[in-house]
């Protein structure tokens, strides 16, 4: 083509453009911002784009109109045919002029940002333009507290702003320390945002993108019977398309929702569609909601259909953006099937301008007439849940860089390829009021049509409801885009290094709950969010004892609260109520057990008696404990149907409660009666008389004491050996202390030093009183007894020999002692006693029986020495009588014998009758000869 061909036909296309632009009829297409100052006294600036004529109107013609009943003008400036500027008064000064500010929307519903309706004239007002905007006046919301007020450096917090004022947006951001996230509307007193991950624990700064900058009209789906409906002729669904919607899911995990969908009318769902886009239907992990798209014909025998994608619970409530991309690269093929069918196109799917999964490529083309396009629902079933604004439908297909040019853009429905564009704005919508309810403001049934402002082939009309129902959605405010606000309120926010737990204790407790569990770890914060949660279960507030400390309490278990059997739950630990730590091990309930009886039911006050608790469903944690009353006692042995503890020292007089409980806090509800009591004050009356007897017999061998030493020198008790008589009545005393350990209630202790004392006693005395008489034996049977012999029967060595006597005692007494874990024996009344196991009496007794014999043997080798003052055969064979009589009658009655009183008789009688007959009978003789001697002389 020539340079002068090609200038032609550029003038030619521009003379096109300006008699094109001569042409089209002034309108205006959006004002930027849309939204007015919420200082609410400055006025703002509106920057205007449309159609306003190829050249500037005159002087003082071009204004722009603010009302609808009473207007008020205000002059515009021209800048070119598609761009001009205009100054919006503030809201007050259009009221004091008379104009009509519309504070409801159609459904009679005040509105949290009222309008009013702007329009232009190029001639002063002789004439207005074909449409109008609305012109909104928000409220500056007020931003009050955060909640929770912290979160861990990790971020992923979401934080509840509350405040007034809050309007719905699609623009709503938070800047943490300046860090950006997306956050969600909920209602008009708070939002969510999530904390963006931080560096290290800091107290920062929060802002929140509030500040209305353009305000939307959208409409809110019920998900019950809502949908809006409109016929599109097929020429204008093109095989290349981009389907564009802005939605808030309300459920986007759970169940099918159609969020638009165009089919044959008439037809039966899912079949002969162009194209669809349904989200909701729940995925196998329960926490995803997909994304269906495809088109299909012929009966639905050519599907192409695939689930792009997956939402999960962060979108709700969210607004979202998803762009439906069909690109066509061969139009020509309409059926085709088998594995040979080669690709004819592709769908793409972007939300908020990502591509949500790798493209899906199709075989088959669409080829049908005439189709309804439902908005909100697939034919009329599977209703969604939610809100929707500015739906269109281009006929190209949009690269991702053009989607996400197109989330930044206000869509006016007048850009270049724009098919339908629905915005839901009052100026593009048709409401007419059927019938109004009892109060005749608020409508009953009505018709609402949503215009579509552009090709001038399709209908323009978006049914809301279609046929004869009247299915119409909520109306409903959103910020499209906002600003932050100029000066940010103060809204902290607490960065922490996140917590751990390490232990915690007791890790049992039963399903009842109320176990109080001690936590150990690091970072607790004291706070109203520091909370815990066993398992599933609701969680709890915790006590904060200090930033390694806090204590739970365990709920109640059942199945639903848990949703599991199990009864080994983990233990988690949060700062903020919402995220939380959890512990490497387990908390685990069991079946609170049951008590059924205890034995002995009685026990001592002094305690350290060995009482079985019976029940069932017992288990031996760390945790289990007895409980007399409140008083807790590790136990000995744990079954499952018994437990053995000792009794504390510490126990009220009187009867108490006999339970157990597996936490060590939770006593069992089946509870049997334990008495504890004084068993002193049951022998009382016995003792004292006991103690009388003991008073006497102690003064005597301590006269006998007195005597011995005065009279060493006499001959008489020279040669009874006075060295081995002081032994003999140091023996008197170990069997008098004997008695005196017996007294009080029994304990480990008390019986230990009166079984040693008793034993011992025996042996310090009857061994003197053998080795005196083996002496006297060698002496007086030997005749040609010398020096050595002699020096081998002095008392030095003779003492060596009964102390050989005394320590083989004590080395019995000391296996006894080191190996017997039963000292006291406890009967059936609750009586406690000293015991002595078979085992070792039979070795003792054996002992002692060893020793009689040896001691009958001298006395009868002894008898017939005439020296009275030696020979002590007699009194020797007298003492080991009355021994082994007491040992033989008292070993029986002492066994099986089961009164308290009765047994501190027998073994005091016992010991002193053996004790004091002993040193009658060595001693009283002695003192009478001296006594005689002395007389003489």
């Amino acid at each position: 083509m020539s340079r002068t061909s090609r200038f032609a036909a550029t003038f030619f296309v521009a003379v096109l453009l300006v008699v094109a632009a001569a042409d089209a009829a002034p309108r205006i297409h959006q004002a930027q911002p849309n939204a007015a100052n919420t200082d609410g006294t400055s006025t703002t600036l509106l920057n205007l784009s449309g159609d306003f004529g190829v050249s500037a109107p005159a002087a003082g013609q071009f204004k722009c109109l603010f009302g609808s009943t009473q207007q008020q003008s205000v002059a515009a400036t021209w800048i070119s045919s598609t761009t001009a500027t205009c100054v919006l008064p503030t809201r007050a000064t259009l009221v004091s002029n008379g104009v009509d500010v519309i504070v409801r929307n159609y459904l009679n519903v005040l509105l949290p940002a009222p309008f009013v309706k702007m329009s232009l004239t190029l001639d002063n007002g002789a004439t207005l333009i074909a449409n109008w905007l609305p012109i909104f006046f928000p409220v500056a919301p007020a931003l009050s507290t955060l909640s929770p007020d912290r979160g861990p450096t990790t971020g992923n917090t979401v934080v509840s702003v509350q405040g007034a004022n809050i309007l719905d947006s699609r623009d709503l951001r938070c800047k943490f320390n300046g860090q950006e996230t997306v956050g969600a509307y909920v209602d008009s007193t708070h939002l969510q945002c999530p904390t963006a991950p931080q560096g290290s624990a800091a107290n920062v700064n929060i802002e929140v993108k509030s500040t209305p900058k353009h305000i939307s009209m959208a409409h809110l789906f019920d998900g019950v019977n809502d949908f809006s409906v409109a016929p599109i002729p097929t020429s204008l669904l093109q095989f290349n398309l981009t389907v564009e919607i802005w939605f808030r899911p309300a459920t986007p995990v759970g169940l099918i929702q159609a969020l638009v969908d165009s089919c044959v009318p008439g037809e039966t769902p899912e079949t002969n569609c162009n194209f669809w886009i349904e989200t909701g239907k729940a995925v196998a992990d329960g926490i995803h909601g997909e994304i269906g798209i495809g088109h299909e014909f012929g009966a639905g025998s050519n599907q192409q259909y695939v689930y792009s994608g997956i939402l999960d619970n962060t979108y709700k409530n969210k607004w979202t953006h998803i762009a439906l991309v069909r690109e066509v690269w061969d139009n020509t093929t309409i059926e085709c099937s088998g594995s040979s069918c080669p690709f004819v196109g592709e769908y793409r799917t972007y939300v908020n301008g990502e591509l949500l999964l790798p493209t899906y490529k199709f075989t088959v083309n669409t080829d049908f007439g005439e189709t309804n396009t439902y908005v909100g629902s697939l034919y009329t079933t599977s209703f969604y849940n939610g809100g929707m604004d500015d739906f269109r439908i281009l006929n190209y297909p949009m690269t991702q860089a053009q989607v996400q040019q197109s989330m930044e853009e206000v869509y006016s429905g007048f850009e270049d390829g724009v098919l339908v564009s629905w915005d839901f704005e009052p100026n593009n919508q048709q409401f007419t009021v059927l019938t109004y309810n009892a109060d005749g403001v608020t409508p009953n049934t009505y018709t609402l049509y949503a215009l579509t402002p552009s090709n001038v082939d399709v209908s323009r009309q978006l049914n809301m409801g279609g046929g004869t129902n009247v299915f119409i959605p909520s109306i409903i405010q959103t910020v499209a885009f906002a600003d932050y606000p100029s000066s940010a309120p103060t809204l902290n926010f607490l960065y922490y290094t996140p917590e751990t737990i390490t232990t915690f204790a007791p890790m049992h407790g039963v399903v009842s709950g109320g176990t109080v569990v001690t936590i150990q770890g690091t970072g607790f914060l004291n706070s109203t969010y520091l909370y815990c949660r066993f398992g599933s279960a609701t969680a709890t507030p915790a006590t904060f004892i200090d930033a390694t400390t806090l204590e739970c309490t365990a709920p109640a278990f059942t199945a639903c609260s848990q949703s599991s059997d199990s009864l080994s739950i983990p233990v988690y630990v949060s700062n903020n109520n919402q995220q939380f730590v959890v512990s490497s091990t387990n908390f685990t309930y069991y079946q609170a057990p049951t008590i059924q009886s205890v034995a002995p039911s009685q026990a001592p006050l002094a305690g350290n008696v060995p009482v079985t608790i019976y029940g069932s469903g017992f288990v031996n944690t760390p945790e289990f404990r007895c409980l007399f009353g409140v008083i807790a006692v590790v136990p000995v042995s744990v079954t499952a149907t018994s437990a053995v503890c000792v009794t504390p020292d510490n126990l009220p007089e009187g009867a108490v409660v006999a339970s157990v409980t597996i936490d060590g806090q939770t006593a069992t509800t089946s509870q049997v009666i334990f008495t504890a009591f004084d068993q002193w004050s049951q022998i009382e009356s016995t003792a004292v008389g006991i103690a009388i007897i003991l008073g006497i017999g102690f003064v005597m061998v301590v006269c006998v004491h007195i005597w011995l030493f005065i009279n060493r020198n006499q001959k008489i008790v020279k040669a009874s050996a006075p060295l081995f008589g002081q032994f003999i009545l140091f023996g008197a005393y170990l069997g008098f202390g004997a008695v005196a350990a017996f007294f009080p209630t029994p304990t480990d202790a008390s019986c230990t030093v009166g079984i040693w004392f008793v034993f011992l006693s025996f042996t310090f005395m009857f061994a003197s009183l053998f080795i005196k008489n083996w002496r006297i034996q060698r002496i007086f049977t030997n005749k040609k007894l010398g020096k050595n012999v002699s020096r081998n029967l002095g008392d030095s060595r003779l003492v060596l020999v009964l102390f050989v006597f005394v320590a083989i005692m004590a080395i019995i007494l000391a296996v006894w002692t080191g190996t017997s874990n039963d000292k006291v024996e406890v009967q059936d009344d609750g009586f406690s006693s000293c015991y002595v196991n078979p085992t070792f009496q039979g070795i003792l007794f054996a002992y002692m029986g060893l020793m009689l014999l040896f001691g009958i043997v001298l006395a009868f080798r002894t008898r017939n020495i005439q020296d009275e003052a030696f020979n002590e055969s007699k009194m020797v064979s007298v003492a080991i009588y009355n021994v082994a009589f007491v040992t033989v009658i008292m070993i029986p009655l002492v066994s099986f014998t089961t009164d308290v009183r009765a047994l501190l008789v027998m073994k005091s009688v016992g010991i002193l009758f053996a004790v004091l007959v002993t040193v009658g009978l060595v001693f009283f003789p002695k003192i009478w000869a001296v006594a005689l001697h002395k007389r003489r002389a």
